[in-house]
């Protein structure tokens, strides 16, 4: 009876655990999104949830998984049992629409482009504990840190107070907001965070055969992105062609961007990336 249930009103899903192989099963929604369309684009605004049949697994469903129904995927964030049923025959899982990306804002070019080009990014010289400048050396480096910009070095964040630009593949005496904590070794690898990188949650969605003309190229990619995401993660900006995302690791570039919806009504982004 219950797998009729599920083939008659559930979706063709794939449920891929944070490790091992994906899991195709059957998922039917609980209502808890509110789906707008918008422009010929359907999103799913919200928290999601679905009942998924246990019989359909070996193992449950577990937080940090992905569930993707057609060309959307959501990672589950919860997964709970399903109310009305003594028999335990099903599992309800909750998500949030789509998934982390990150979305950098450039800015300047040249020697005060920021976020700087930096490759191999190290300590250049040992650094006395409580310090209050620090200098780099890189295999590459161009543009310009700026304050609110975070060197991550072996665990500890050294926020930088003032902008500096790279000279000679480094940036030398870079001023820190607080002194170093304690004494740092040449050499150390530092990784950067720029404050122009904004964490949010996006959605990618394919162009349809007949969607790819004029501007639009085959291997261009399409990403909806919330407007309430970015505005929380802190970027109130339209994004434009000086504006890079990171999806599943690799860095594209925005060729356009369109508001989904307008006014009070403007609900989302619809980013062209190349």
């Amino acid at each position: 009876m219950l797998g009729t249930v599920f083939g008659t009103f559930g979706q063709a899903a794939t449920y891929q655990p944070p490790a091992g192989a994906p899991v195709p099963c059957r998922a039917i929604p609980q209502g808890l999104a509110r789906q707008v369309d918008i422009g010929g684009v359907k999103l799913m605004l919200g928290q999601s949830a679905w009942h998924l049949r246990r019989a359909e697994f070996g193992a449950a469903p577990a937080p940090g998984g992905t569930l993707t129904i057609g060309s959307r995927t959501w990672t589950i964030d919860v997964v709970e049992p399903s109310a009305d049923d003594p028999l335990e025959l099903k599992w309800q899982v909750r998500a949030e629409w789509g998934k982390p990306i990150v979305l950098r804002a450039t800015d300047g070019q040249g020697a005060t482009a920021n976020p700087p080009i930096v490759d191999g990014l190290v300590v250049d010289g040992t650094v006395a504990g409580a310090a209050t400048s620090i200098a780099l050396r890189a295999g590459f480096a161009s543009g310009q840190l700026r304050a609110g910009d975070v060197l991550r070095i072996g665990g500890t964040d050294l926020v930088v107070a003032a902008s500096v630009s790279a000279a000679g593949n480094g940036f030398a005496a870079v001023p820190l907001a607080s002194g170093a904590p304690a004494p740092i070794a040449d050499g150390v690898v530092v990784e950067p965070r720029f404050a122009r990188d904004f964490q949010v949650i996006g959605a990618e969605v394919e162009y349809a055969a007949h969607e790819i003309v004029g501007g639009v190229q085959a291997g261009d990619r399409r990403l909806i992105v919330l407007r309430a995401a970015l505005e929380a993660a802190g970027y109130f900006e339209a994004p434009s062609t000086k504006v890079q995302v990171q999806h599943l690791g690799t860095w594209l570039t925005v060729v356009s961007a369109t508001a989904i919806g307008t006014g009070a009504e403007h609900v989302a982004w619809d980013l062209q990336l190349r």
